[in-house]
């Protein structure tokens, strides 16, 4: 049972990001397959896809602390120092 709770600890979180982004495209092929083939749409895939995507960015940001994981804007990071724009660089 030890075993079992220290990986639920260690994975959690990418697990249900992993379950998440399966489902979402899962439920977006089969809306697809009945708009274009059957011709008829389904009322509650493009909700429930929205729901999950605002979940999975939930555990995104649960999981990127967890790693000591950060995201980073460039262009705030380079207004900061003082620098260039990035897109003045190209």
């Amino acid at each position: 049972m030890k075993r079992i709770f220290h990986w639920l600890d260690e994975n959690l979180e990418e697990f249900l990001l992993v379950i998440g982004l399966i489902a979402m495209t899962l439920i977006m092929g089969v809306q697809v397959f009945c708009r274009y083939v059957l011709g008829m749409s389904l009322s509650w895939s493009e909700e429930l896809t929205r729901y999950i995507f605002i979940w999975c960015g939930f555990l995104s940001v649960s999981y990127c602390s967890k790693k000591c994981l950060s995201i980073k804007i460039e262009q705030f990071v380079a207004i900061s120092r003082g620098e260039e724009k990035p897109s003045s660089k190209l």
